[in-house]
């Protein structure tokens, strides 16, 4: 069978790195790999195998001709992703030791000038310009200080989010509210304004607005000292599948609970059309089945 006309399942990046630590000596070698956008296909003999490593999503997609990857990657797909793993890798060293020789050449070239200009300059007397006791100057290095500064602080900000988002959820996902109670939607007030987002429920509220959309099955796999949960969920109308992972939970007592019900959040999340999140999210403000999230500061680094 064309490889192209097989479904690729995704897989957590997680699982790569274990088999790269634990299985590295088991793997085939990658001779002849063809790049085409991103999905990287080679061949092993008669095999023919393709992968897609998405970072930002922590997942690798995969699917062989060998029709034995269903369940767990196969030897083909594992020997691949770990190659391209690590490719990526040292493309961004790579990447890293250009941007820091490109940074050298700059600075000898900024030296070179100087010493150029002051060789014609001349000598004008001005006169200095009077700065308040406590003020400080703007320099390069302040400013781009105070830019990474500000970077840093958006992703902690970010991250401070997603971490209380989750951890409500969890309350949701073990029915800490009264029935009808449960909100579908947070409002986040920030300085630009306020930003809204679906709620576990607000998810799978979602889902029955759309319509056609299948869950189908939740799997546990165990990957070192973590247990991560893979929930599939199918659009029978597109017929498209998609997995959504999750492996962080607060709540131990309800731990396969609340990691199954976030595993099926996160596979919602890649089929749900914006259309029914922001029907979704009108109806919470109709409903008042809003949560608003206060206590969020900002980070600001020293």
């Amino acid at each position: 069978m064309e490889i192209t006309k097989l479904e690729a399942k995704a897989y957590p990046l997680l699982l790569f790195e274990g088999v790269r630590e634990n299985e590295k000596d088991k793997l085939l070698e990658v001779k002849e790999i063809q790049n085409t956008n991103g999905i990287i296909t080679a061949k092993f003999g008669d095999v023919t195998t393709q992968v897609r490593v998405d970072k930002k999503n922590a997942e690798v997609w995969g699917r062989c001709t060998c029709n034995q990857y269903h369940e767990q990657p196969c030897i083909h797909i594992k020997s691949l992703a770990v190659h391209q793993l690590e490719s990526l890798e040292e493309s961004e060293e790579d990447e890293e030791e250009e941007d820091a020789f490109m940074e050298y050449l700059l600075k000898q070239d900024a030296e070179k000038i100087a010493k150029d200009i002051a060789k014609d300059a001349v000598v004008v007397k001005v006169e200095p310009v009077k700065v308040k006791p406590n003020a400080t100057r703007d320099t390069p290095e302040l400013g781009k200080k105070k830019a990474m500064n500000m970077v840093r602080s958006a992703q902690a900000m970010e991250l401070q989010l997603i971490r209380k988002l989750d951890d409500l959820d969890e309350q949701i996902a073990i029915k800490d509210y009264v029935a009808g109670s449960a909100p579908l939607v947070y409002e986040i007030k920030t300085k630009n304004g306020v930003r809204y987002e679906l709620s576990i429920r607000g998810w799978i509220q979602a889902m029955l607005y759309q319509g056609n959309i299948e869950i189908v099955d939740v799997k546990f796999e165990q990957t070192g000292d973590k247990t991560v949960a893979k929930a599939i969920v199918r659009d029978t109308a597109r017929n498209i599948q998609t997995m959504g992972f999750a492996e962080r939970v607060s709540n131990k007592e309800f731990f396969f609970t609340t990691l199954a019900s976030k595993a099926i959040r996160n596979a919602l999340k890649k089929v749900i059309s914006p259309a029914f999140e922001q029907k979704v999210i009108k109806e919470a403000i109709e409903a008042k089945l809003v949560l608003t999230l206060t206590g969020l500061r900002e980070v600001v680094e020293p």
